[in-house]
């Protein structure tokens, strides 16, 4: 679901649901 090299978006998954 996430398609971002991010350390830990976890919180901002729920809004950037790619």
């Amino acid at each position: 679901m996430i398609g971002f090299s991010d350390p830990a978006p976890l919180v901002r998954s729920s809004e950037y649901t790619f």
